[in-house]
C-alpha cells in the first residue's frame, strides 16, 4: 500500500477547519523520508489555506535519535512557541515514542 502524503496532509486540515481554529502551529522532525514528499510545509500550508486556516509558524526539529539531549532542544523550542498567538499545535512526525 502506497502512503499518500497529501491525503494525509488533506485529511488534517479538515480536522482543524472543522474545529475552526484560525491560526496553527506545525511541529515536524526534518527527516527525510517524510518531509521531502512534495515538500511537507508547502502541501500543509496549501491545505490550510483553502479551509481559511494561517500556519502561524512552523518548527523543524531534527532527528531525535542524533541529538545528545533532546528534551532540552524541545524546551527551548517551547520556549520560543510561548510568544505566538496560535495555541494550537499540530505535531506531523516523530520518532520519538508516545509513551
Amino acid at each position: 500500500m502506497v502512503h499518500d502524503l497529501s491525503v494525509e496532509i488533506s485529511c488534517i486540515a479538515a480536522i482543524i477547519g472543522t474545529f475552526k481554529w484560525q491560526k496553527v502551529i506545525a511541529i515536524y522532525e526534518d527527516r527525510n523520508s517524510y518531509t521531502s514528499d512534495l515538500g511537507i510545509i508547502t502541501l500543509l500550508s496549501t491545505s490550510l489555506e483553502n479551509m481559511d486556516v494561517d500556519l502561524e509558524h512552523y518548527s523543524a526539529f531534527p532527528t531525535m535519535s542524533t541529538l545528545l539531549d533532546p528534551k532540552v532542544i524541545v524546551q527551548e523550542e517551547l520556549k520560543l512557541l510561548r510568544g505566538k498567538q496560535s495555541r494550537v499545535f499540530i505535531v506531523l512526525q516523530s520518532s520519538l515514542p508516545l509513551i
